[in-house]
């Protein structure tokens, strides 16, 4: 990865927790440094899960992909009324501290309900 020449960025998103759930991926934004995804993300949350992850990976076709870095949401953070909720999140990662000072994610949380009185959340990933 080439932080001074436009990459090719996905983000890769999780949640923990013992149940296992689905890993989402974005489509691939080629040579792009400013890229939108617009993604919709939905898992169910179990009282296990407390963090959503998001992972914003550079593509290389020849070489490994490299992690250009990682954002969290706390869950727990929400609260308990809260439906909706747009987070400007600061990339992390420790190798490439310096370069990523402006590195940032546009991600929203909305929480919808399968059962009335039981909410699940929808990530849905932006800029």
């Amino acid at each position: 990865m080439d932080v001074i020449r436009k990459s090719d960025p996905y983000c890769v998103a999780y949640v923990d927790g013992e149940v296992r759930q689905e890993i989402f991926m974005t489509e691939t934004v080629s040579s792009c440094l400013d890229p939108t995804w617009n993604a919709n993300f939905k898992w169910a949350l179990y009282p296990d899960v407390t963090c959503v992850t998001i992972a914003v990976w550079d593509r290389d076709n020849v070489t490994a992909d490299d992690l250009i870095g990682t954002a969290f949401i706390d869950i727990l953070d929400l609260a308990p009324d809260e439906t909706s909720r747009e987070l400007e999140l600061s990339l992390e990662n420790p190798r490439l501290r310096r370069r990523l000072i402006k590195s940032r994610i546009l991600v929203r949380i909305d929480v919808v309900s399968d059962k009335p009185g039981r909410e699940n959340p929808s990530e849905e990933m932006g800029d």
